[in-house]
């Protein structure tokens, strides 16, 4: 017997289902953007240079004339940290000094501020780095706390819980949201950002895996929905991350400093956190671990939302459940098992490659908002929006003789030759570079989406969840990196651009190694996964599906 057929039993997508998801899945995904992504905006820096008092009377376009030289490094960008070493009392005073100045600038000598700085308010009113003086010489602490954040998203992921840890980490997440409405230090707000990050793996997982089925599909498969109604959930969810990271710049903007954005952020925590009675104990993990009472209770109590009449002999079935899974041999895997089988570890080592490169590409391109062309906020918005038709096309891309394999790999390697491009062009070529990032977010973030559909269907199902973890993992560790390749990119822009190119480039020639899982029998125990795919040519397409393999997507 199945976890399914009793299910079906008591309802797969009745009201009980769709009241998670209409009132709890959907909004949660709508808004965990939201949650996850304002560190980007809270440690923005906004335009801004030398402060001279004998000239805070003139327009702001004007000072920025007259105080800011070009980068030594980049002449098309003004220098924000230094200033031209000119008396201004006296150059105010001498028309002469005015007309040698708009001629010969470029020979003047600078220094570095001396009497503060004065920051553009178009964008912000206030943010982390100008309340923290986090400019300059102290820029580099902007990386510190991103990777704070980063380095707490790493140990969350090993993390999850349950039911009740799902609370408790909404709850850090609402302590994490206090740190600029009630402190103004360096050192606590770097310890809130690590605390969010540390909690946000659980916050975005635990709903999902209280929803999904565990053992199946990690982020793609609902535990307690029918496979008729799983991809549509799945789409859902997807486009709705897309929206609510879309909107997000517009939140930003309209909150105008980081304190007002926090109180958001604090507004739509405690709103999650409020909604703890529509999420219930995930059944599979009742399973799991053995509790029949529990058990029958969740399953009787659907059954009755559902309108229902409870079946015969539940309680009878959930025994036999249980006694099934206990004598499955499931808990005698382990994860070591991607180590030690050589067809699995292949197969294991090649999807992390391809998630941390493509990871790699989602979070880098995110932080290197501020350093391309044009304005920041419709930067943000240009590399969000674009994961909506991403979505769509993954889904469309998978099922044709493409297959999982090409898709992934012509993709990802084409997405890292757009991040290349630029090399090639000078740095005047601002806007060309800003067009080819976005791009190329498009073009990797459909890769992420089909690897992880690789991962679920080549890992064999009793370690698929241990499997996409320990991904997930990796993927979190090489963003400890990414904060400060994104520091050099404001000097340079081409450094993180080339840098993430390279490694999709190289990931992307490295998937074409992985066996075509479309239309396939996919593995079920370990000795399956070992041997996955060997009979496959390397140029072959995938295989047409026979009329019973014709939903094989949704049936998995």
């Amino acid at each position: 017997m199945a976890f399914e057929d009793v299910l079906a039993e008591v309802g797969d997508f009745g009201w009980y289902q769709k009241r998670l998801c209409y009132f709890f899945q959907f909004p949660v995904s709508l808004v965990m953007a939201w949650i996850s992504m304002p560190t980007y905006f809270m440690l923005a820096t906004p335009d801004h240079w030398c402060y001279v008092p004998q000239l805070s009377n003139f327009s702001l376009e004007i000072q920025k004339k007259l105080i800011r030289p070009p980068k030594a490094n980049n002449p098309n960008r003004l220098d924000s940290c230094r200033m031209y070493d000119i008396d201004y009392n006296i150059f105010l005073n001498n028309s002469a000094s005015v007309l040698f100045f708009n001629k010969s600038s470029e020979n003047i000598t600078t220094k570095a501020c001396d009497n503060g700085w004065t920051f553009d308010p178009s964008d912000y009113e206030s943010t982390a780095v100008t309340e923290l003086n986090l400019y300059c010489d102290r820029s580099i602490w902007i990386s510190n706390i991103f990777t704070c954040h980063s380095i707490g998203m790493v140990v969350g992921t090993w993390l999850y819980g349950r039911h009740k840890a799902f609370y408790l980490t909404v709850l850090t997440s609402l302590i994490s949201c206090s740190s600029p409405i009630l402190f103004r230090s360096l050192y606590l707000v770097a310890l809130f950002r690590f605390m969010n990050g540390l909690v946000l793996p659980s916050i975005f997982h635990l709903p999902y895996l209280i929803l999904k089925f565990l053992f199946q599909n990690l982020l793609l498969v609902t535990e307690i929905v029918g496979p008729s109604k799983r991809a549509f959930i799945m789409g859902i969810d997807g486009g709705l991350w897309a929206l609510g990271i879309s909107i997000l710049p517009l939140v930003v903007y309209l909150s105008r400093n980081w304190v007002n954005l926090n109180i958001i952020n604090f507004i739509v925590t405690a709103m999650i956190f409020l909604g703890w009675r529509l999420l219930p104990e995930s059944p599979r993990w009742l399973l799991a671990e053995g509790r029949h009472s529990e058990l029958y209770k969740t399953l009787a109590n659907i059954a009755r939302v559902n309108g229902r009449k409870e079946p015969a002999n539940l309680k009878a079935k959930v025994n036999e459940l249980i006694k099934e899974h206990a004598e499955s041999g499931e808990k005698n895997v382990s994860s070591w098992d991607f180590f030690t089988k050589p067809g699995l570890r292949k197969n294991f080592l090649l999807i992390t490659f391809s998630i941390v490169a493509e990871d790699s590409a989602y979070y880098g391109l995110a932080l290197n908002f501020e350093n391309l062309e044009g304005n920041t906020f419709l930067n943000f918005f240009m590399l969000a929006v674009v994961e909506i038709p991403s979505s769509i096309l993954t889904w469309y891309i998978i099922e044709t003789r493409l297959g999982r394999r090409w898709s992934n790999s012509i993709l990802l390697t084409f997405g890292g030759v757009l991040l290349c491009i630029p090399i090639m062009l000078s740095s005047q070529h601002g806007t060309a570079i800003t067009v080819l990032s976005i791009f190329a977010k498009f073009v990797t973030n459909t890769a992420l989406l089909i690897t992880y559909q690789q991962a679920a269907e080549l890992y064999p199902t009793s370690l698929r969840n241990q499997g996409i973890g320990i991904n997930v993992a990796a993927g979190c560790i090489v963003t400890l990196m990414l904060p400060y390749l994104s520091h050099l990119g404001r000097d340079n822009v081409l450094i993180p651009l080339t840098t993430i190119g390279v490694a999709c480039v190289l990931s992307g020639v490295a998937s074409t190694f992985l066996p075509e899982t479309l239309n396939q029998n996919l593995p079920q125990e370990v000795y399956e996964a070992q041997q996955f795919g060997k009979g496959q040519k390397f140029f072959s397409l995938a295989t047409k599906p026979s009329k019973s393999k014709v939903n094989v997507l949704l049936d998995t």
